[in-house]
């Protein structure tokens, strides 16, 4: 079922949502700012310099590094080492041998094939007898 202007409830729903987040952000920003309508552009450039104080820079005592003695402490000898589990090796299936490769004959032992006998060559075409 459509609602205002053809659209979904749910997205009418998901605009008003959108223009109310819309309006917060926009009131924090300008409540931030100080830049509340009526007041003059001028009047806030000027009025937030005057406002202004800058920071003081660190003591020079925070900037410089602080030197550190690591002292290694002793072990304890209530401490339990650590100790790793290791898993046994689980047995795999014993797997058959491979077949051994039949051996090679030697060279003596192998028998000449005869080629089979292919086409002859071709023999030419006749030339035709002209008219």
């Amino acid at each position: 079922m459509a609602g205002f202007a053809g659209l979904e409830w749910t997205a009418i729903v998901l605009v008003m949502v959108l223009a109310y987040l819309l309006v917060i952000v926009f009131d924090v920003a300008v409540s931030r700012t100080g830049a509340w309508p009526g007041q003059g552009a001028v009047r806030r450039r000027t009025r937030g310099r005057a406002e202004e104080t800058p920071a003081a820079p660190p003591a020079p005592t925070e900037l410089e590094p602080r030197h550190v003695r690591v002292v290694p402490r002793e072990p304890d000898p209530a401490a339990q080492p650590v100790l790793e589990r290791v898993p046994e090796p689980i047995p795999g299936p014993e797997l058959e041998p491979a077949p051994a490769p039949e051996p090679l004959t030697p060279a003596a032992e192998l028998e000449l094939e005869e080629p089979l006998p292919g086409p002859g060559p071709e023999p030419e075409p006749e030339p035709e007898p002209e008219p």
